[in-house]
C-alpha cells in the first residue's frame, strides 16, 4: 500500500507541475475609460503570422460612445509607427463597445500598442490614450503556426492521468484477488 501511495503522490506532483498555455488579458485606463486588450493567438502572438487584437472598453460614466469617437490604433517598434487605423473602421455594429483589427507583426521585439480617442463633437467624454506594451517572442510563418489545438496542450496530463489510472485500477484488482486467496504472487 505504501508503494501505492507513492506512485499516487509522484503523478498526482507531475500532473500539477505540467503547465499549460494561460491567457492574459491587459487592461489600461486613463481616467474614466479604459479597455482590456487581447491579441490571438493566446495573447501571445506569433512573428510573421496575423494576430487579432481585441479591445473591449469600458467607461465608468457610461459617456464614451464609438459613434462619437475620434479613436486611433497606432502600433509601434521602438517609437516608430509601423501601423494606425480607425479603431471602430472594421465595427458593423458601432454600439458594441469593443473594437478588433488584424495585424502581422514583423519581427520578434516589444511593441506599444496605443490607442488613443477624442469626441468627435462637444464633451461627451474626456480625451484619452491607453498604451500597451505587447512582446512578441515566437517566429514563424503563417503556414508553419497553425493554431494550437486543446489536445496538443494537454497531451502530457492525460497521458500521466491515464496511466495513473491503469497503475491504481492494477493495484486494486491484485488487492481483491490477494483478499480472495487466489490471485497473483508477490
Amino acid at each position: 500500500m505504501k508503494k501505492l501511495s507513492i506512485i499516487s503522490s509522484i503523478f498526482v506532483l507531475i500532473f500539477f507541475v505540467q503547465t499549460t498555455p494561460v491567457s492574459a488579458h491587459f487592461l489600461a485606463t486613463d481616467g474614466n475609460i479604459g479597455a482590456i486588450l487581447h491579441v490571438d493567438p493566446d495573447d501571445d502572438p506569433i512573428a510573421g503570422s496575423p494576430s487579432t487584437i481585441f479591445f473591449e472598453f469600458k467607461d465608468k460614466t457610461n459617456a464614451f460612445n464609438p459613434q462619437n469617437c475620434n479613436c486611433r490604433l497606432d502600433i509601434l517598434e521602438n517609437g516608430k509607427v509601423l501601423y494606425s487605423q480607425a479603431v471602430f473602421q472594421d465595427n458593423k455594429d458601432l454600439s458594441q463597445l469593443s473594437a478588433a483589427a488584424t495585424y502581422t507583426f514583423p519581427q520578434r521585439d516589444v511593441y506599444q500598442i496605443v490607442v488613443s480617442g477624442n469626441p468627435r463633437s462637444g464633451k461627451s467624454f474626456p480625451p484619452f490614450k491607453l498604451s500597451y506594451e505587447l512582446r512578441v517572442d515566437r517566429e514563424g510563418s503563417p503556414t508553419d503556426n497553425a493554431s494550437t489545438t486543446w489536445l496538443s496542450t494537454h497531451i502530457v496530463p492525460l497521458v500521466v492521468v491515464s496511466v495513473t489510472a491503469v497503475i491504481l485500477f492494477s493495484f486494486a484488482i491484485r488487492n481483491i484477488l490477494k483478499k480472495k486467496g487466489g490471485g497473483l504472487n508477490d
